[in-house]
């Protein structure tokens, strides 16, 4: 994990003396939209996964097992 921060340290500081400020706010942005919708996917599977499983539960629970022998 160190030796991948330490060269994307280098590659940011590299990018941030060439490029204008202008490109660098894109990329930000880029970056931020990007992991923005990743976390939003992430998010709305674990919503529907936890949903599926209280409803799971519920039906379980309002559905009383019946003793076949009574």
């Amino acid at each position: 994990m160190m030796p991948l921060t330490l060269i994307g340290t280098q590659v940011g500081a590299f990018l941030y003396l060439v490029c204008p400020d202008l490109v660098i706010n894109i990329i930000l942005t880029l970056l931020l939209v990007y992991l923005w919708i990743k976390s939003m996917k992430k998010a709305i599977q674990v919503y529907q996964e936890e949903k599926e499983n209280e409803y799971k539960i519920s039906q379980s629970v309002l559905i009383p097992k019946r003793d076949p022998y009574n």
